[in-house]
Formats: structure tokens, C-alpha cells, sequence
């Protein structure tokens, strides 16, 4: 709890200090702000910040936390300030209350703590989205993003109120007791209470059909918000999706199974399909998550039919490498407006180092071999077959049309004749995080089950 103290108090200083005349300020109150928080996550300062019914920092949530927090920090370090008169304080500073969200989501051990965690990871998001306050398009993701956001909320309280009616508690640990010891006797709305639930975090992890404001809100937003979404929020309702469905309603296995397969299907299919007819990047790579994240859920399902969690946060890891690198360098690109494949004309001819980082991130989302992408989708579709042979066929299928829009961003780079004059703009920070980030990708996909071990004894143990 220290560590999200430190984040709330660095967000509120983060805000104020866009009053001063040092412009820069804001921007190195953040980064310092993260690197305590990152020292505080291995402190135990006894100040009575402990809530164990509310709260625990397991050893999971202490690694996911400083896997988020490194994120943050790399968005923090490398975003450039592409429009002058935007409050890019503001920005910053609702990252830091959203990551609060996140932080309070990996170690939540009671439905309050999981509203709660929600709720401080998306309200700042709606303001995020919406913050481009002369565009029409930003408005309009803000305003969709919200209502939509307002109606997961409202199935989340729903079905919180239905378990809570059911069991008679709100502490996770004692709603799995329950299911142990009394199963025959939970009452019919349990199972919807529950239901309702994992439908409010299917909508934040943007799985189909919960998926229409994905796409507008990864256009409207500001590209440096569309690398926080993909990466940092992911991250965090994907955990939250796998503690819900591992955890504490894994005896409900052979119910809620009957409901995701459905879903993780049509997210397979319509996130291959309608990505090859975009023209806008951020928009392609929305439709590419839909796709991404569905596999990041038949990964919980096979940590739960398998008991192996491996495959699970080695996908995870592999698909948030790879979206912060594309995204930090769109991020680059980015002119104030929305970002499109003309903007990648001829990359590799100005800047050969970042078009290579990026060709690794775009072949690792495509699963090409010799990325980690390739490994974590192998292993998935792997498990799947043996478990049910139809998602493995749409899974499979899906991946090969998807290979499509991915090529097509491929050939923009490689083969096109520069037509922007961004491309020319030297960033050697920029250059050096890109070209780490690439490096972790191939070694994912090169020493998989060394990486694997290591998920093993750290993750799992």
C-alpha cells in the first residue's frame, strides 16, 4: 500500500507542479515518483498501511508490480512533448493515479478492493481519452469510452451484490470456502453474480463483443495514452481476469468455460478480419489486441484446466514487450494527429535501427519464428488442441489472416519511398530503449524454456 501512497502523492505533485515555469518539471517529478515507489515495493515500513482482507502483497503481485511500474517508467523517459501548448502534466499525472488502479488490482483479496481497483484504473482513462479537447474525434472516444465504462461498472456492482447476496461475504478468500464446502446449495444467482462480474473485466480487456470503444478510443487518444492502455492496463485486467478465473471461481471452471469459448472465438475472427481494412495504424493494432487478448484467455483457461501458469504470464510478457516498442515508436512519429501506414513510408532508409526494432515487435504480434510472439502462440494453440479442437482451428485461422495487415505495416517500412519528413528526426534514447525492448523479444524467442523456468520458480513458486 506504501508503494500506491507514493504513486497518489507523485500524481498530485506531478499536477501542481504544471504551475511552474520549469516545464520539464512534471515529467522528472513522475520518473522520480516511480523509481521510490519501484524501491518501496521491497520494503516492509510496519506504518499500519497493512488492510490482509483488502489487500496482499503475494509474490506475484510484487512482480507484476514492478513489471508495470518498468513500464511506466519507460513511457515516462522516452515520450517527447510533440505539441507544445498540451498539459502534458495532466497527462502524466492521471497515469499515475490510473496505475494506482493497477497496483490495487494485482494483490486485491475482497470484491470492494476490486471496484475500488476498477475504478481508479478507469476514470482517469476517460479523461485521458478525451483529452485532445480541439479534436471532435478525442471528444467522441471520451464520451463512448465513458458510457461503456459506466455499464461495465454497473455489471460489475450488479454481480458483486449477487455474490455478495449469495455467500455473505466480500472477501475473496471466504467466497471460495463457500464454493468448497457448500456448492449444492448456492443459489442459481451466484452463478449470474459471477457471470456479471467477469463480463465487467472482458469489457477493460477489450475482448469481443465488449470491444466498441477499442478502436476509437486507441485513434482519439494521444499515442503516449494508447501505449499506457495496451501495455499497462492490459496488464492489469488480464491479472485481474486470471485471478478471478484461477482463483477464487476456479471450482466454476466447467461453467464459465461454456461462456469465454464463445467469446474467444468471435474475438479470434474479428480481430483478424476487420484489422486488414484499416488504413489507421492505432486502429489496426486495436483490432490486433482483440485478437492478442483472446489468446491471453484461452492461456488463463489452460492455467486452469492444466495447472500451469507458465503459459499464461509468458504471453502476457511477450505481447506487452512488443506493443510498448511499436507504440513508443508511433508514439515518435506522432505530429499531433492520428498515426497511418504513409507515416512509416521508407523508415528504414532514414533510420535503419528503429525500423529493425519495430519490424521485431510487428513479426512477434504476427508470431513469426524466432520472436517471442511465435513461442507464446505455439504454446497456446498447443494447449487449446488438446482441449478443444474448434478454438484451436479459429485460433490458428485467425493468426494466419492477421500475418496480413502485419505484412502490409512490413512493406510500408521496407519497401515504400519516404514521404514524411518525421522520419529524418534523430532520437538516440528513443533508438537505444527500441533496440533493448527487440533484444528482450528475440531472447523470448530464442531461450524460451530457460525464460520459462524462471516463470516457474518466480512466478509460480
Amino acid at each position: 500500500m506504501l508503494t500506491i501512497l507514493i504513486l497518489f502523492l507523485t500524481g498530485l505533485c506531478t499536477m501542481f507542479a504544471s504551475f511552474l515555469p520549469n516545464k520539464q518539471l512534471p515529467k522528472y517529478l513522475g520518473i522520480s515518483g516511480i523509481i521510490i515507489a519501484l524501491v518501496t515495493l521491497h520494503l516492509r515500513p510496519g506504518l499500519g498501511l497493512d488492510f490482509p482482507t483488502f489487500f496482499t502483497m503475494f509474490p506475484l503481485t510484487r512482480i507484476v508490480s514492478v513489471v508495470a511500474l518498468f513500464l511506466l517508467l519507460i513511457i515516462f523517459v522516452v515520450h517527447r512533448k510533440y505539441e507544445e501548448d498540451y498539459d502534458w502534466s495532466a497527462v502524466y499525472s492521471l497515469m499515475l493515479f490510473s496505475t494506482c488502479g493497477v497496483i490495487l488490482l494485482f494483490g486485491q483479496r475482497n470484491l470492494l478492493t476490486l471496484f475500488l481497483g476498477i475504478e481508479i484504473m478507469s476514470i482517469p482513462l476517460y479523461v485521458l481519452a478525451a483529452s485532445k479537447r480541439n479534436q471532435a474525434v478525442s471528444l467522441e472516444a471520451g464520451l463512448k469510452y465513458f458510457i461503456l465504462g459506466s455499464f461495465a461498472s454497473a455489471f460489475l456492482l450488479f454481480g458483486i451484490a449477487l455474490v455478495y447476496g449469495s455467500t455473505s461475504s466480500f472477501v475473496l478468500d471466504e467466497i471460495m470456502s463457500v464454493q468448497e464446502n457448500h456448492a449444492d446449495q448456492l443459489p442459481a444467482y451466484f452463478h449470474v453474480g459471477y457471470i456479471f462480474i467477469i463480463i465487467s473485466i472482458l469489457f477493460k480487456m477489450a475482448v469481443a463483443p465488449f470491444h466498441f470503444w477499442s478502436p476509437d478510443v486507441y485513434d482519439g487518444s494521444p499515442t503516449v495514452v494508447t501505449s499506457f492502455m495496451t501495455t499497462i492496463v492490459k496488464l492489469g485486467s488480464s491479472i485481474t481476469m486470471y485471478f478471478l478465473l484461477a482463483g477464487f471461481f476456479k471450482s466454476q471452471f466447467e461453467n464459465y468455460s461454456k461462456f469465454l469459448l464463445p467469446i474467444i472465438a468471435f474475438s479470434f475472427l474479428l480481430g483478424a478480419i476487420l484489422g486488414l481494412v484499416q488504413n489507421n495504424i492505432k486502429r489496426m493494432l486495436a483490432y490486433s489486441s482483440i485478437s492478442h487478448i483472446a489468446f491471453v484467455l484461452v492461456a488463463i483457461i489452460l492455467s486452469v484446466a492444466m495447472n500451469d501458469q507458465g503459459v499464461f504470464i509468458f504471453y502476457l510478457m511477450t505481447y506487452t514487450t512488443a506493443s510498448l516498442l511499436v507504440f513508443l515508436i508511433l508514439d515518435y512519429l506522432e505530429q499531433g494527429n492520428s498515426i497511418f501506414l504513409d507515416h512509416l513510408n521508407g523508415l528504414s532508409k532514414h533510420q535503419p535501427i528503429l525500423a529493425l526494432a519495430l519490424a521485431i515487435g510487428i513479426l512477434s504480434m504476427a508470431g513469426i519464428p524466432f520472436t517471442g510472439g511465435f513461442i507464446a502462440k505455439y504454446r497456446v494453440l498447443m494447449g487449446i488442441y488438446q482441449l478443444n479442437v474448434w478454438i484451436f482451428a479459429i485460433g490458428l485461422l485467425s493468426s494466419a489472416i492477421a500475418i496480413g495487415y502485419y505484412l502490409k505495416t512490413l512493406n510500408r517500412i521496407f519497401f515504400y519511398e519516404n514521404s514524411q519528413e518525421n522520419v529524418a528526426i534523430k532520437n538516440n534514447l528513443l533508438v537505444g530503449v527500441v533496440s533493448i525492448l527487440a533484444l528482450v523479444i528475440i531472447t523470448l524467442g530464442i531461450f524460451p524454456e530457460l525464460i520459462l523456468q524462471v516463470i516457474h520458480s518466480f512466478f509460480v513458486a
